[in-house]
């Protein structure tokens, strides 16, 4: 944990008006990032499916999270309908197995309030044509490569609108600007009422 989970902290914080606003971070590992956005003023809720990555945060993370558990995004029964702001997802939706992203996103719906916001970094078969990388090479977990449109179908299908042109500005110029670090296919995705 450092410098930079606490600059993308700042920059999200900043980016999506989320000062004391309840989060969830999916695909947390051991909640680094998460602990960053807690240190910029969120109320941050971190699952991962990973248990011993969980108890690496629990312990070094634990006391600043408002919870960080072992769960699966397909069930989240930890947590209340309408209870969540703003989920956060950075380099996750790639391990999802396509068949399961329609209940995993079903069950992101039922966790945020209408009009909450999904953010999610992850791996399209674009980054990976940029970047000259191939499924082959890369980790096996990696089995939900696919195209931007195709996500952005999925998430339409699921009652989310792409909201990304409305925070493109924001999220450029922002001085610790993370899309100036990396080469990053990013969706915001609005929770329709």
């Amino acid at each position: 944990h450092g410098e930079w989970q606490e600059s993308y902290g700042v920059w999200l914080r900043d980016c999506f008006d989320l000062a004391r606003k309840a989060v969830l971070d999916v695909g947390c590992a051991c909640g680094s990032i998460a602990f960053g956005m807690h240190k910029a003023g969120m109320v941050v809720h971190a699952i991962d499916l990973n248990n011993h990555t969980v108890d690496m945060g629990r312990k070094r993370f634990g006391a600043g999270l408002a919870s960080i558990n072992v769960c699966d995004a397909v069930n989240l029964h930890l947590f209340r309908d309408e209870s969540i702001d703003f989920v956060h997802a950075n380099q996750t939706f790639e391990h999802f197995r396509p068949e399961l992203v329609p209940f995993i996103l079903e069950e992101l719906s039922r966790v945020l309030v209408p009009g909450g916001l999904l953010w999610t970094v992850h791996d399209t078969t674009e980054v990976y044509a940029r970047q000259g990388r191939s499924p082959e090479t890369e980790d096996p977990t990696h089995c939900g490569i696919k195209p931007a449109d195709w996500w952005r179908e999925a998430f339409y299908v699921a009652g989310f609108e792409d909201v990304a042109g409305e925070y493109k500005a924001r999220l450029d110029h922002h001085p610790r600007s993370f899309l100036e670090r990396y080469d990053w296919d990013w969706f915001v995705l609005r929770k329709n009422p």
